[in-house]
């Protein structure tokens, strides 16, 4: 790919008002050199139901809020009248979510080992274990239920991308017109206790780029140009779309929510390490881990295992299917 850098210089080409923290990450990532910009990004918030609150005088979310603390928040919530204070449609993104805000690792990559029997993961699993024997917590995958239970507003809280705004939020707005009555807003993404200032939970969708070995590069660069302009920012502000604009000044916010917050708890430091140690992982590695944990963590929920005994179950079973595909990686290279 080709950098960016002079041809940006040349045509004054407004980087200032793009993301910094985006800018940054892409730069770091290329060794100081820029190969490319990125028109949208994702980010993660934690959604609210601002009646819920109110009936029942508890505080809304802040920004800065640890995981524990909005487990704290959830268990607040009066589960005998069928409100619970937390929801997730999938146990597995929500600990993710949770294991990357706090900077756990899954796996040692030097070593290619599991590193999920640890104090810090155990403690992660006991949070989340606590909220969901007390209720607090919703797992639910709404399956033919057309609205989650954020939507329906059974549930106080939701962390999830900025996409559900589009997916979830705006759809149901659209379909249900004025029977659809959710007063939400957002807060910043939880955070892990040794790191309350930002998460790595941004994600970069397409990035547009020039080859270096094409002939074509003043043209390729114009629309690279075109599509990272002001100019299409705000054309696309006047709508929804599914991920967050990297220029600004350009978020569609026709409700006066509070979403500057999705330019917030970018951490580029904590991204870059996560990267380069996804790459040596085999693309289907992490899905296996997830099936195997969700089991063993529906095991210790219903008193049939320890929480030791199923973070070593996760410890074994997960390390002799990384090895698995490790062996099956290394063959296929091989051919």
């Amino acid at each position: 790919m080709l950098d960016l850098n002079n041809l940006i210089t040349d045509d004054a080409f407004n980087l200032e008002g793009m993301n910094q923290d985006i800018i940054g990450f892409l730069r770091q990532s290329g060794g100081g050199k820029l190969y490319g910009l990125p028109p949208y990004f994702g980010n993660t918030g934690l959604f609210y139901n601002k009646d819920l609150f109110d009936k029942y005088s508890i505080p809304y979310p802040q920004d800065g809020m640890t995981w524990e603390e909005v487990f704290q928040l959830a268990k607040r919530f009066p589960m005998e009248e069928g409100i619970s204070g937390f929801y997730t449609n999938y146990l597995s993104a929500l600990r993710d979510r949770m294991g990357a805000s706090q900077g756990l690792r899954s796996i040692n990559p030097k070593e290619m080992k599991l590193t999920v029997n640890t104090e810090s993961y155990k403690k992660m699993f006991e949070m989340l274990l606590d909220a969901y024997q007390s209720k607090a917590l919703e797992v639910k995958d709404y399956g033919e239920d057309v609205y989650d239970s954020f939507i329906t507003g059974k549930s106080a809280m939701t962390t999830e991308s900025y996409y559900y705004l589009n997916n979830n939020i705006y759809w149901a707005k659209t379909d249900r017109g004025d029977d659809f009555h959710l007063n939400w807003d957002v807060a910043a993404a939880p955070v892990g206790e040794s790191n309350r200032e930002s998460a790595p939970l941004f994600m970069l969708y397409d990035i547009y780029a020039v080859n270096a070995n094409t002939s074509e590069a003043q043209a390729a660069w114009e629309l690279v140009k075109f599509i990272n302009s002001e100019e299409v920012a705000k054309m696309k502000s006047r709508t929804t779309t599914h991920a967050i604009p990297t220029r600004t000044d350009y978020m569609y916010n026709p409700e006066g929510k509070r979403m500057e917050i999705f330019y917030k708890n970018i951490s580029v430091d904590m991204a870059l390490k996560v990267n380069s140690q996804n790459k040596k992982i085999p693309n289907k590695f992490y899905n296996a881990l997830r099936t195997i944990t969700d089991l063993e963590f529906m095991a210790a929920s219903r008193g049939e295992k320890s929480v030791d005994e199923a973070l070593q179950s996760i410890q074994e079973k997960g390390q002799e299917e990384l090895d698995k595909q490790l062996a099956e990686k290394s063959n296929a290279e091989g051919k």
